[in-house]
């Protein structure tokens, strides 16, 4: 019974989250049709998070914590954004992106293992360094997704949106 639960609740949350992301239960086609699309969607979207929590389960499993993972991912996307998009960005950042990631990676791992820091306090550490290092890479800058829409920083204040 106990091994039945996870998938009986994965199924329960589909049944209640996948109406509201559009699919339709008329009739067998409808739904198969927008269950597909659905599942790819929810995948691709899901997939940063599973890379990062087989990585965190493997730490974990040994008795250790990392409390930097979000920033170091940050930290790369950060390095990653400075890179100019095109055909060469595969070829020019994502190696950089990897060196990067292994170097934050390395990093913590000879703080705790050559050092004998306490992973939590090690990694607790590099969190805010890394992300004091998103901020310099990115020069205090935000920039934004949209490539006609002024980033908020850059904006008068006069057309800051105001929460009351």
């Amino acid at each position: 019974m106990r091994r039945l639960l996870l998938p009986v609740l994965l199924l329960i949350e589909m049944a209640a989250f996948a109406p509201l992301s559009g699919v339709r239960f008329g009739s067998w086609e409808a739904f198969s049709t927008s269950a597909g699309w659905y599942l790819n969607d929810l995948a691709i979207q899901a997939a940063p998070i599973l890379v990062l929590s087989f990585g965190m389960t493997a730490i974990l499993m040994s008795g250790g914590i990392d409390l930097s993972v979000g920033s170091m991912t940050a930290l790369v996307a950060c390095v990653l954004a400075t890179f100019e998009p095109g055909d060469r960005f595969w070829l020019t950042a994502v190696p950089v992106g990897l060196a990067v990631g292994c170097g934050l990676g390395l990093l913590n791992g000879l703080l705790v293992a050559a050092l004998d820091v306490p992973p939590i306090i090690a990694t607790l550490g590099t969190l805010f360094f890394y992300r004091g290092l998103c901020d310099a890479v990115l020069k205090g800058t935000k920039p934004s997704p949209f490539t006609d829409v002024p980033a908020a920083s850059s904006r008068t204040p006069a057309a800051q949106p105001r929460c009351h």
